[in-house]
């Protein structure tokens, strides 16, 4: 028998013996546990953190029911008080048109607020609290004149002393200020 034959008999006798070893292999795996978590019926109601009233005063709130102290850390520290449904809650204000970081002190661990989806972060995380002004701040979307810009594409004249030239047309922006914007300035 040629030697190649020998190797193409081998050859075909391991990957055989590979695909049962798998086959058994797999058969043998322990089956996995039957999940038995299932959520209760009863769901948790969405905090609403912070929560800006019209007199610009804010309630803070967070849910830790376990929790023997819970404190807001706002320009200092705040004790929050317990309800029986183990939210902590404190109303503070009336705030400066500004954006402030806050954060929870539950238990001694500092805690960002898990219902506000303002964050910073960075080396001191924080939740953000925006109180909006009216008139709005610099940093507010506001309602104010605008211009128009026109881009345009410009094409050089041709004068008797670059008739030879190649012409390259240029895009340009016309930028035009709002109708009532002052003319003199």
């Amino acid at each position: 028998m040629p030697l190649s034959a020998v190797r193409t008999v081998v050859r075909r006798i391991s990957r055989g013996v590979l695909f049962a070893s798998l086959l058994v292999a797999q058969d043998a795996a322990p089956q996995r546990p039957v999940n038995t978590f299932h959520a209760s019926d009863s769901r948790l109601a969405a905090l609403v953190s912070p929560e800006i009233h019209a007199d610009r005063t804010v309630a803070f709130r967070v849910r830790a029911p376990g929790a023997p102290d819970v404190r807001l850390s706002l320009s200092g520290d705040h004790a929050m008080m317990k309800g029986p449904d183990g939210i902590w809650s404190i109303t503070l204000g009336p705030f400066d048109p500004e954006i402030y970081f806050y954060s929870f002190l539950i238990g001694g661990a500092t805690v960002i607020d898990s219902a506000n989806k303002l964050l910073k972060t960075g080396l001191f995380p924080a939740s953000l609290l925006d109180v909006p002004g009216n008139p709005p701040r610099f940093d507010q979307i506001q309602n104010v004149p605008h211009g128009t810009f026109r881009s345009v594409r410009m094409r050089p004249r041709r004068t008797r002393s670059n008739e030879a030239c190649t012409f390259i047309s240029r895009r340009s922006t016309i930028v035009s200020p709002p109708a009532d914007f002052p003319s003199s300035i």
